[in-house]
């Protein structure tokens, strides 16, 4: 991966730790969307060649990993530093 790319999936990765901390996603909710953009590419990649829909596939798939990883392991660390009150 080119370094230029790692900065844009780290940027993307990070505007989607603040979307998902602004709407207060919970944690499960937050598996559902990583399963549903995951079925949505993979039929968005129907194409009448299946080894360049496989390749294609299998590239956005390993970018999409990183990038919600990033944004996971963001939302993680906000979380830990958030401090609740204790009722």
């Amino acid at each position: 991966m080119k370094p230029d790319w790692a900065a844009i999936e780290y940027m993307i990765g990070h505007t989607l730790s603040r979307l998902y901390l602004m709407l207060g996603t919970p944690e499960e909710q937050l598996e559902a969307i990583e399963r549903q953009s995951g079925e949505a590419l993979a039929s968005a990649l129907q194409l009448n060649d299946p080894a360049t829909a496989d390749m294609l596939s299998e590239e956005i798939k390993e970018n999409m990993e990183r990038i919600r990883s990033y944004a996971r392991e963001l939302v993680a660390v906000k979380r830990s530093k958030v401090v609740r009150p204790d009722n």
